[in-house]
């Protein structure tokens, strides 16, 4: 179980990647944030003979490429088991907490695929599952890096029932502050981040201690795979 740093100043994003990344066939795994700067300085190139050539080829090329098994077994649906839907708290936990945060965009395809609301609801019911077998309390919270909290919203909406929700404010608002927080974390949607705390409620107030990560997954397919795997308390991958 890794600890939780208050701070990271380590982190930076890759100005080279930006926008959506895609597959074979056009398949969108993760949604990235555009990198500040000009690559290009905002001058749109002109479609030339040799660059439509090479865009040509490149496409070809990634369609030869789904023939290959192991790309192909990774653009398949993955099959999501069963699961009671997560019950909301209703009154103040004592002890140790398990969160899930759900972070997407309205506007990121991959965040919006069937498979993958269906993929979040059954990893928050397989966590909450966990939680309890273990004697601890679970959240999930679902959070929009849109900058429009109504847009936003309706993201959220769709992903289940959930304990808290934050919209807006894109990657500034306090529920993207959690990405931040991971060494090297990727600002990319859809993702998900199992943190654990312990609550301990009293007369003055409700003391919350420092997060412990579980689990940072990035991308639709490594969630629905994760899920697949029952959505175990240690994993740290991605799909990018």
């Amino acid at each position: 179980m890794a600890s939780w740093p208050r701070s990271n100043n380590s982190f930076k994003p890759n100005p080279y990647q930006g926008g959506a990344k895609v597959h074979a066939f056009g398949y969108i795994r993760t949604c990235r944030r555009p990198a500040t700067g000009r690559l290009n300085s905002g001058v749109r190139q002109p479609m030339t003979l040799q660059r439509y050539l090479k865009t040509f080829l490149l496409g070809a090329l990634l369609s030869f490429s789904a023939f290959d098994p192991a790309v192909a077994e990774e653009l398949d649906p993955p099959r999501i088991p069963a699961a009671v839907e997560h019950k909301p708290l209703d009154a103040f936990p004592d002890g140790r907490v398990i969160t899930l945060y759900v972070i997407g965009h309205s506007q990121c395809g991959p965040s919006n695929r069937p498979e993958f609301f269906a993929s979040v609801r059954a990893g928050s019911a397989l966590l909450a599952q966990q939680a309890a077998a273990s004697g601890a309390a679970f959240r999930a919270v679902g959070v929009a890096v849109d900058w429009s909290p109504n847009r936003g919203l309706r993201f959220i909406e769709k992903l289940g029932p959930l304990d808290e929700i934050v919209t807006g404010g894109s990657w500034m608002n306090s529920g993207a502050a959690q990405v931040v927080r991971i060494p090297n974390g990727s600002l990319a949607t859809p993702q998900l981040i199992v943190v654990e705390t312990v609550v301990t409620p009293s007369q003055e107030g409700i003391d919350i201690s420092a997060g412990a990560l579980h689990v940072n997954v990035v991308g639709s397919f490594a969630i629905g795979a994760w899920v697949q795997e029952g959505a175990p308390l240690s994993r740290t991958s991605s799909s990018k």
